[in-house]
């Protein structure tokens, strides 16, 4: 790199703040300034239920890359080059612990965002990489250098995540595409209003079948039930599945939630040998009690009502109801949205660079991408692997 190539950094969350530290640490003599409007890292601090769910647990890379509905064959070159084994070495050379939990999901060992947060500010400051807490709104090219504000630069790399990006018109003004942004990994609104009453209950690896259109798949994640829908895993899940279609009350997704998991489950059997126990009772065994209220009133069946006094017309209703409720998907709620699907097409970057096939010296890399992936540390590990190799090639080819 020659010694007045200047680089400006545009976002100073994970992906951002992953390529400065990067190139710097390729190459010391690297002239870095990092523009951030809020403070560095601070996208951090509430991932992973203020956690920060790292990465997760899976050495295959094709395995790995399923868990992105957007993005999933552009990864299979980043993730050769940077992936889950080189994110925990990374975080332990900045002091950052982990462990990994059952589920494979990979934390820091003190569990708390705000650690990682400050190993990495700590990390920026002692690279001496130079910040600027300012909103960039315009970038321009001319004679082959982007202009910012008052100062040229010869490389500008843009880590400025997928929502709200005020770039966005100059990125297309360079040429690009971008992909219409949609929520993912949020909260879903439901047709069936009468679950506001159980807000806050949740449920432990439900079973459900999801059908939109042509599409029918199955699905095993916790779901919890809130004032305007459906939220956690389950609907995250659905939600990013489904983000690019255009569900809505015409034109619903349909859920059918199966809360035996029991594949012996015997209703009859289970009445029979609990006669004069009322039903509530019976179902609130396997059930939270208020959402078994919903499911009785739903079909008039009394709260009170004895087992020995439930017909068959009544217990082939209920049974169905365990096996296969059903709920109507209408809308997703963008206020619960974590990440954003949609964003700069990936045709239009070199994934072996992350620069822009369009414009030279121009970069991309994180969640302004149009890659997202389902909850469990694959957005985070999409940042620090975009970020790596952008931080490598800008330290390198110049």
């Amino acid at each position: 790199m020659k010694k007045n190539t200047k680089i400006a950094i545009i976002g100073a969350g994970p992906a951002g703040i992953m390529c400065a530290i990067t190139a710097k640490r390729n190459n010391p003599n690297a002239n870095i300034i990092i523009f951030e409007k809020e403070e560095i890292g601070l996208t951090l601090l509430p991932t992973g239920g203020g956690r920060c769910n790292l990465s997760y647990n899976e050495t295959e890379i094709k395995t790995f890359a399923e868990n992105y509905p957007r993005g999933e064959k552009f990864l299979y070159s980043i993730f050769t080059q940077f992936f889950v084994l080189e994110t925990v070495k990374f975080f332990e050379t900045i002091g950052i612990e982990t462990y990994t939990q059952k589920d494979k999901r990979i934390f820091p060992q003190t569990n708390k965002s705000s650690d990682v947060v400050c190993a990495l500010r700590n990390e920026i400051d002692k690279l001496k990489i130079k910040t600027c807490k300012e909103e960039i709104k315009n970038i321009k090219k001319s004679d082959m250098k982007f202009k910012i504000k008052d100062n040229n630069y010869d490389i500008v790399v843009i880590a400025t995540g997928g929502k709200r990006n005020n770039l966005y018109e100059d990125i297309k003004n360079f040429g690009h595409t971008i992909i219409e942004q949609r929520p993912a990994l949020c909260g879903l609104e439901i047709a069936e209003k009468y679950f506001s009453q159980i807000s806050g209950v949740s449920l432990k690896k439900i079973n459900a079948q999801v059908i939109f259109g042509k599409k029918n798949i199955n699905l095993k994640e916790d779901l919890l039930f809130t004032h305007k829908g459906i939220s956690g895993p389950l609907a995250y899940k659905i939600s990013s599945i489904f983000a690019t279609e255009n569900y809505n009350k015409s034109n619903p997704i349909k859920l059918s939630l199966n809360f035996i998991s029991n594949e012996k489950f015997n209703l009859q059997k289970l009445l029979e040998e609990n006669p004069h126990k009322n039903i509530l009772s019976i179902l609130s065994t396997f059930l939270p009690k208020s959402l078994a209220k919903i499911l009785l009133e739903k079909e008039f069946i009394s709260f009170d009502k004895k087992c020995h006094e439930i017909n068959k017309k009544e217990r082939n209703l209920i049974e169905n109801m365990l096996k296969a409720f059903n709920l109507t998907i209408t809308n997703s709620l963008k206020e619960g949205e974590i990440v954003s699907a949609g964003g700069i097409n990936l045709k239009e970057i070199n994934p072996k660079t992350m620069e822009s096939k369009l414009v030279k010296g121009l970069y991309f890399c994180g969640e302004i991408l149009d890659i997202d992936g389902f909850c469990g540390g694959f957005n985070l590990q999409n940042c620090w692997s975009t970020g790596y190799i952008t931080g490598k090639t800008i330290s390198e080819i110049y």
